[in-house]
């Protein structure tokens, strides 16, 4: 095998290995959404809420659930915050009746409800003086203890971890659940319906959920929204804020389709950029000869009945090497005979002149002309 030629197996048996999971693909995302089994997705709470509240499901065609029976929307953590118009829009669903239960995401909880009048700073660091500064992700928080009516904290210690604190400005706003003087869940009518936000999405997440006491608050919390009919955990902002193209392409159902793309496209090159036989090399092209050029001229004017204008033309371009020139007489501009010759060359130059008007004129006499002429040039020279 020539040097380079190793690199097309090589891939082809990469992608192999890779297509039967031998070789792990990176994931462009830990997925934390309801579908995700990590510690940080939100699996166990979405059964949870299933097997204890009836009409649970998901929601990723549009923002609000398309069902107009919908009584509760959950965003948890979403992968991407709505924007305003996005708020708006929740806004004005929450306040026709319905509930609304928002978790910021843990790490990064800074964001503003702006219609709602509630926004998620990340809390100050002990020791700061009213400072807002967020502390480093990388770091788990120690857990404060919490307060909360919602369940008996005597029967077990709930792990709340959170970076940020609750600020609103309602003043129907009530605290639910507070972490070192901080609020951190708070429960605000709005209209005829209510919104319950979060500072922090941990207490959902797997890896909380499958402590007793943690289970129950984060379901307390999602009960606290009173849901009366269907609850519906929304997809489509973590679908939203999920990486494209490769990421998507690599992942779930689109990566055995796709390594089997890449696998043919592999083999189509490798193919074509393989020779068989050996190099031919290159032949170095015949030049046609001036006899070739003149029998296929003469066979079109032939063919077409041009031979007077082919002989006209033979008579322009060597007229000064026969002695002839344009004149103008009672026809106009022709050429005529001005040089004094013999009596066989001059009757020579009237029979071609004559013939160069004829409109009938076979290819025997306009060849014995052009040979005349020929000769009669030849002669002068």
């Amino acid at each position: 095998m020539k040097r380079g030629e190793w690199l097309f197996p090589a891939l082809l048996l990469g992608l192999l290995f890779a297509g039967y999971g031998l070789v792990p693909l990176p994931k462009s995302r830990e997925k934390t959404d309801s579908f995700g089994s990590d510690r940080s997705g939100k699996k166990v709470f979405f059964d949870l809420a299933s097997r204890l509240l009836p009409g649970v499901s998901r929601s990723s065609g549009s923002l609000v659930p398309e069902d107009p029976e919908a009584d509760v929307l959950v965003l948890l953590g979403p992968a991407r915050y709505p924007d305003r118009a996005q708020w708006q829009t929740l806004h004005d669903w929450v306040s026709e009746g319905r509930a609304l239960v928002f978790a910021a995401k843990w790490q990064d909880p800074a964001v503003d409800l702006e219609p709602f009048g509630i926004e998620i700073v990340p809390a100050p660091e002990e020791g700061d003086e009213g400072g807002e500064e967020a502390p480093d992700p990388g770091k788990e928080p120690e857990a404060p203890e919490i307060e909360t009516d919602l369940v008996d904290l005597e029967g077990g210690h709930v792990d709340w971890r959170s970076f940020g604190q609750i600020r609103y400005t309602d003043p129907k706003g009530t605290i639910v659940v507070s972490s070192g003087g901080y609020p951190q869940v708070i429960w605000q009518p709005v209209g005829e319906g209510i919104i319950i936000v979060a500072a922090s999405d941990f207490i959902f997440s797997n890896l909380s959920v499958i402590e007793p006491a943690n289970a129950v608050l984060a379901f307390r919390i999602l009960e606290h929204g009173t849901p009366a009919g269907p609850v519906y955990f929304d997809e489509g902002l973590n679908q939203a804020g999920a990486p494209k193209v490769v990421g998507v392409l690599l992942e779930g159902p689109l990566r055995l389709p796709t390594i089997q793309l890449l696998i043919v496209t592999l083999l189509f090159g490798w193919m074509v950029s393989r020779r068989f036989g050996p190099l031919v090399r290159k032949g170095r092209p015949e030049r046609r000869s001036l006899v070739e050029h003149a029998e296929a001229l003469g066979s079109l004017h032939y063919k077409v009945q041009t031979g007077a204008s082919l002989l006209g033309s033979y008579l322009e371009y060597f007229g000064r090497d026969l002695g002839l020139a344009y004149r103008t007489g009672p026809k106009g501009s022709e050429l005529q005979d001005v040089r004094t010759r013999g009596k066989d060359a001059k009757e020579t130059i009237s029979k071609a002149l004559r013939a160069s008007k004829s409109r009938s004129l076979d290819r025997a006499r306009v060849a014995t002309v052009i040979r005349s002429l020929a000769a009669l040039r030849q002669e002068k020279k």
